[in-house]
């Protein structure tokens, strides 16, 4: 079976393709020529110095966010003006500063922290402080389609950092699970699976976030100024401000867990064990239920460097052929410049080594697999969203 993105080179100017498009294809060989033998990323043994994967226990990180405050500013996307919270990067910064001794990892808090000037680091940090552009392109793409993607109880985020995506998710969700709840119907089990290189963008971006927006949607000026002070009448309160107080967030737990929302935290490296630890996890959550066990993944900016094109690549292919024999429908949505220069990554790299691997694997992928498009974000803009449903 055969199979096509509907996207070609004629769709980038010939000075924006990258010279060197088969870096990948020597370290990983997707064909079932007689004298290449394929070995999958996955099964690749990881580095020394690269962070292992580890599910994070939800209660050890509100614990570990007990009294402090945080900043946050309010955000639009470009074409939907869909309204989003997202944690201040400096604010991010000064708490790492005031948490930082000799026990630490220094190397990895200088970068978090950018004093070293660098988005990013091999094993060291993926730049999950900082909100991609792509990231907020698929929360308007989401919106467009707002009336699919409730049907879906089981999301997964890879490479979330600020975790845009989920934000809006998190938000649609709670909103239909709020009238459910009006109407005395029992909420269905929503897990969201968020994952991110490093456990202190978890920590310090991707939950506070999450936190905000529920402060600032479901309780009312009074209910917030009270929870903030709960332990403490003289706390100063501030519009752009959140003081998290024990009580606050023991109150945000108490509200997911009451209307049967789990967060589900993963850092470390994509590899086997990384997507183990996702498919087991829903294993058990599917075998203690009886809702739908529809799944979307979601991912952006992930596909930026052609030495790990391939790594992300299996890593989308093996959670879709594995979860699909679980769930009814499994959708991937993979948000990506059109082209990366300086580094080489690309959709159209991204979409010829999909199409290889399906059409030289003989375990099933393309049974998995019935149709890719790719949506362009903005004419103006070099960016695209691929579907893989």
């Amino acid at each position: 079976m055969s199979f096509s993105f509907e996207f070609n080179e004629d769709d980038l100017n010939s000075n924006e393709i990258t010279k060197n498009k088969d870096l990948n294809k020597n370290k990983y060989l997707a064909s079932n020529n007689n004298n290449q033998h394929f070995t999958n990323p996955l099964d690749v043994p990881l580095e020394p110095a690269t962070k292992k994967p580890i599910l994070h226990d939800l209660q050890h990180v509100l614990q570990s966010l007990i009294n402090v405050r945080i900043t946050f500013e309010i955000i639009h996307t470009p074409k939907n003006q869909i309204e989003l919270y997202r944690r201040e990067l400096f604010d991010i910064k000064h708490q790492i500063m005031m948490e930082i001794d000799d026990t630490n990892d220094n190397k990895e808090l200088e970068i978090l922290m950018g004093e070293t000037n660098e988005d990013l680091v091999k094993n060291v940090y993926e730049g999950g402080l900082k909100s991609w552009e792509c990231s907020i392109d698929l929360v308007d793409y989401l919106a467009n389609n707002s009336s699919e993607i409730t049907d879906y109880k089981k999301l997964i985020e890879l490479g979330c950092g600020t975790a845009l995506p989920t934000e809006y998710l998190f938000i649609k969700h709670l909103n239909l699970l709020k009238k459910q709840k009006d109407n005395n119907h029992n909420n269905s089990n929503l897990s969201f699976y968020l994952c991110d290189y490093n456990y202190e963008v978890l920590r310090l971006a991707t939950v506070p976030n999450l936190i905000i927006s529920w402060c600032m949607l479901y309780l009312s000026t009074e209910e917030l100024s009270n929870l903030q002070k709960f332990e403490d009448a003289t706390i100063p309160i501030a519009k752009d401000e959140i003081f998290l107080s024990k009580q606050l967030l023991s109150s945000f737990n108490d509200f997911i867990v009451n209307r049967q929302v789990s967060l589900k935290l993963i850092s470390g490296s994509w590899c086997r064990a990384f997507n183990d630890l996702i498919i087991n996890d829903l294993e058990n959550e599917l075998s203690n239920d009886n809702t739908t066990n529809d799944c979307m993944v979601l991912t952006s900016e992930t596909i930026y460097q052609p030495d790990t094109l391939p790594l992300i690549s299996e890593t989308l292919l093996d959670l879709k052929q594995k979860l699909q024999k679980q769930n009814n429908k499994i959708e991937i949505l993979l948000a990506a410049k059109d082209i990366y220069f300086g580094v080489g990554g690309s959709i159209l790299e991204f979409q010829k080594y999909i199409e290889d691997r399906i059409s030289n694997d003989e375990n099933g992928l393309s049974s998995c697999v019935s149709s890719f498009e790719v949506f362009k974000c903005n004419e103006n803009f070099k960016r695209s969203i691929v579907a893989i449903k």
